[in-house]
């Protein structure tokens, strides 16, 4: 059996020139429902959309995380998990910024004026019986600046390089495929499972024009693939998707899902380290 990953840009819910979330929510509940991913990362949804994305399924999702400047404010970077099938043992969160440690600290060197930050969990993965460790750390870089993307992607390799075993990294990137930061990724040993997968890809970007969503998205990035599945530490990639969520032609968010199944390494599962978080 293979776990099944998902990353997903929501579309937050205080955008004016969005429609409502209300109206949104049941098609991204029906993708979900589609794919039933066993562990996804969600970008930019407020704590009520976070909760409504995790509790829509039947049987219900749980999900971790905090808002960028704390508590419940702010867009959150959620790791929804089903519990039949992955159980954390122990998670946390860390500023992109030169204090990371800091809730909602950023860092005007980096040239970003938006807080981002990363999530993160050590789950124990139980799949065909058997329990596998598995780190996930979810994120969303930033949207203008390519300084900003590359340092907090460095600080992110940097924070995942005392991990000894399997690692997905599920985020929006805000960039493509060739761009420095995924070679910065790409330098630390993870791949994008596009690249990687044992079947074809799709040949498809994940960010969606005016004519894909509900609405118009920065012409600089529409059609381009911007968000990420990225893995480490032995993961195979069986196959990967995109889904858009389509009806009557638009999606419910300017960004489509994309999908994995991933054969994770036979490892079990240890006690909670703070490997990661120093």
């Amino acid at each position: 059996m293979t776990l099944r990953a998902m990353t997903y840009n929501l579309k937050n819910a205080s955008d004016d020139d969005f429609p409502p979330w209300e109206g949104r929510r049941p098609l991204i509940a029906e993708l979900i429902e589609r794919h039933r991913p066993h562990i996804f990362g969600t970008q930019e949804g407020h704590y009520r959309q976070i909760r409504a994305v995790a509790g829509d399924p039947s049987p219900a999702y749980e999900w971790i995380g905090i808002g960028r400047h704390g508590g419940s404010r702010s867009e959150f970077n959620a790791i929804v998990f089903d519990p039949c099938v992955a159980e954390p043992i122990e998670w946390d969160n860390f500023w992109l910024s030169e204090t990371p440690d800091a809730v909602g600290s950023k860092t005007p060197a980096w040239d970003h004026d938006v807080v981002r930050m990363a999530t993160w969990a050590r789950f124990a993965v139980t799949l065909d019986g058997v329990r596998r460790e598995l780190v996930w750390l979810n994120t969303h870089l930033d949207h203008r600046s390519e300084i900003a993307r590359r340092r907090g992607a460095a600080l992110i390799v940097e924070r995942l390089s005392e991990v000894d075993g399997p690692v997905v990294i599920s985020g929006d990137f805000n960039t493509g495929p060739d761009s420095p930061v995924l070679q910065v990724f790409a330098d630390a040993g993870y791949a994008d499972t596009f690249t990687v997968s044992r079947t074809p890809p799709p040949q498809t970007g994940t960010c969606l024009d005016g004519t894909d969503s509900f609405a118009d998205t920065d012409s600089a990035s529409a059609g381009k693939k911007i968000d990420f599945l990225l893995v480490g530490g032995g993961i195979e990639v069986v196959s990967v998707a995109v889904d858009a969520g389509k009806v009557d032609g638009r999606g419910p968010s300017d960004h489509a899902a994309v999908l994995a199944e991933l054969d994770l390494p036979g490892r079990p599962a240890r006690a909670a380290s703070a490997a990661i978080t120093r």
